[in-house]
């Protein structure tokens, strides 16, 4: 085993998550501004139901990218709160459980309607 090597690696990932740490609120804004972009074009401009249908999915898109630089922030902070773990072996296990039970958290969150109802949500689409 090269140590050196090692030692190298491990440094070298712990740079590209500092880095890319360090890059999520500008992440976030560029695609917040895009999507502002795209509220504005629907408000404004006359668009036809193809020229809709392509703004609203594109609209998907990037608000599924921003959920998932919300998402990786809201890791990334746990890692950089409990990050000393990762030099203790036995603490190791504690940091990866706390983002874990994060993860799950995500992924069983449930949107809940300000300005709407369900019932309003399902007859605007038809459900």
């Amino acid at each position: 085993m090269n140590i050196k090597d090692k030692v190298i690696g491990i440094s070298k990932l712990l740079d590209e998550l500092d880095t890319y740490y360090d890059e999520l609120p500008n992440l976030l804004s560029l695609y917040d501004s895009k999507i502002c972009d795209l509220l504005h074009i629907i408000e404004i401009k006359s668009l036809s139901a193809p020229q809709r249908c392509r703004v609203i999915k594109e609209l998907h898109n990037l608000r599924l990218k921003r959920r998932e630089i919300k998402n990786n922030m809201e890791l990334m902070r746990i890692y950089k709160v409990e990050q000393n773990k990762l030099l203790g072996q036995d603490h190791r296990p504690f940091l990866l459980s706390d983002i874990g039970k994060t993860e799950k958290i995500q992924n069983s969150r449930v949107y809940g309607y300000r300005g709407y109802t369900e019932e309003e949500i399902k007859e605007l689409i038809g459900e």
